[in-house]
C-alpha cells in the first residue's frame, strides 16, 4: 500500500482559483489545482489505490501527473505507513524579541533624541533597525549615531534608506558593519544593484526622487516570503506590523509611519510602556485570515501585508496589491506604474 505524504515544510494552501504548495525549507512556492490541495488533505489518510477507485479510471492519469509532479520537485514521498505516523509541523509562533523591528524616520525638522531611541530599543529588545532619512540638511550625524550606540547592543539588524548625496559619505562605516544588511540610496545618478562584503549587505542606488514616509504596502510578488517563520507568524499575527513600532520624523510613536493614529510623543512617553497598551498591539493581531480579499488567496502566508493603504476600511485588501484571487490574474499595467515608484517602509521578515 502506498500512502503520499508532503515533508513537514511544505505546507499546500488553499485559494479561490488555485492553490500553492510552500517549501518553506527551499523558500519557494509552487501553484497546484485546487483539486490536488484537496487530495493532499481531505484525502491523505488514503493510499494511491484507494484515491484511484474514488476518483475512477477517467482521472487515472490524471491523479498520476499529480503525484508525479510533486515527487519531480522533492515536495514529498510514498510511504507505506499513513498519514497520521507523520508528525505535522508544530504550527505555534514564537520569538524572544519583544520588538520585530522598528522604523526611524528623520528629516531636516526633526528634533528628538534619535541615540537615546536607539538606546530605548536595545533595552525593550528589538531584531531590526530601519533608519530613513528624508533630507540632505539633516543636523547632527545620525547614522554614525545609530552605528555607535548598537555597538555591543542586542540589536541584530540594520538598514539605512538616505539621499544618496547625504548618505553616500558614510558608506565606509556601514560597510565595515556587520550588522547593516542592506542600503538604498536615492537621488542618485545612476540606477544600480549590488552585494557586498561577500553577500551579506545589499546596496541599491536609485535615480527617484519620489520617496516619502508615505510610500509603504508593496504586496507584489517580489515580496513574497516562503520562509518558514513568516509564514507561521502570518498565520496567527499580522504579517507586516506584528511587533512592528514607528517614530515619524515629528516624533509621534506608531504602528506604522503611514499609518494616521498615533500614541504620542516620544519625547514625552517611554517606548516600552507604549508598545504594551492594548489598543497599540491590536493592529498586530489582523491576520489575512480576516482580510476581505486576501482571505481566499493562496499566497496569503508568505504575502507582506498593508493596513495603511486599504481598500474598504481596515479589513480590506491592500490597495497597492494588484493580484486577483478570483482569477488568478496580476493587474500588470498597474503593477508597472507601482514599480515606478520606491517603496521603503516596510521592512520584510
Amino acid at each position: 500500500m502506498k500512502y503520499f505524504q508532503l515533508y513537514a515544510s511544505c505546507t499546500p494552501v488553499k485559494g479561490s482559483k488555485r492553490s500553492t504548495i510552500c517549501d518553506l525549507e527551499r523558500r519557494d512556492y509552487h501553484y497546484i489545482p485546487n483539486m490536488l490541495f484537496t487530495l493532499l488533505t481531505e484525502y491523505k489518510s488514503m493510499t494511491l489505490s484507494e484515491i484511484k477507485t474514488t476518483f475512477g479510471s477517467e482521472n487515472y492519469e490524471v491523479i498520476d501527473d499529480y503525484y508525479d509532479f510533486l515527487i519531480q520537485y522533492e515536495l514529498g514521498f510514498f510511504s507505506e505507513t499513513a498519514a497520521e505516523s507523520w508528525p505535522d509541523i508544530q504550527e505555534n509562533w514564537e520569538s524572544p524579541w519583544k520588538l520585530s523591528n522598528a522604523i526611524l524616520d528623520i528629516d531636516n525638522y526633526s528634533d528628538y533624541d534619535l541615540a537615546d531611541l536607539v538606546k530605548q530599543l536595545t533595552e525593550i529588545g528589538c531584531y531590526e533597525i530601519q533608519l530613513r532619512i528624508f533630507g540632505e540638511n539633516v543636523t547632527g550625524y545620525p547614522i554614525l549615531e545609530v552605528l555607535r550606540v548598537i555597538q555591543n547592543s542586542p540589536i541584530r539588524a540594520l538598514s539605512i534608506i538616505a539621499p544618496y548625496n547625504y548618505g553616500s559619505k558614510y558608506i565606509d562605516d556601514l560597510v565595515n558593519e556587520p550588522r547593516v544588511h542592506r542600503i538604498m540610496f536615492f537621488n542618485a545618478k545612476d540606477n544600480r544593484s549590488e552585494s557586498l562584503s561577500n553577500g551579506r549587505l545589499r546596496l541599491q542606488l536609485s535615480t527617484s526622487n519620489e520617496v516619502s514616509p508615505e510610500y509603504c504596502g508593496d504586496c507584489s510578488a517580489d515580496f513574497f516570503v516562503p520562509e518558514l517563520d513568516f509564514h507561521l507568524e502570518a498565520k496567527q499575527f499580522n504579517s507586516c506590523l506584528n511587533r512592528k513600532v514607528s517614530v515619524d520624523t515629528n516624533g509621534s510613536i506608531k504602528n506604522c509611519p503611514s499609518l494616521k493614529q498615533e500614541y504620542g510623543q516620544i519625547k514625552k512617553k517611554f517606548l516600552s510602556r507604549v508598545i504594551e497598551q492594548k489598543d497599540f498591539q491590536q493592529i498586530w493581531k489582523i491576520t489575512k485570515d480576516q482580510i476581505e480579499v486576501c482571505r481566499d488567496c493562496e499566497h496569503r502566508y508568505i504575502c507582506p501585508d498593508c493596513r495603511a493603504h486599504t481598500i474598504n476600511g481596515s479589513l480590506g485588501k491592500p490597495s497597492s496589491c494588484l493580484y486577483d484571487p478570483y482569477s488568478a490574474t496580476w493587474n500588470a499595467l498597474a503593477e508597472e506604474k507601482i514599480r515606478k515608484q520606491i517603496h521603503v517602509d516596510c521592512i520584510y521578515k
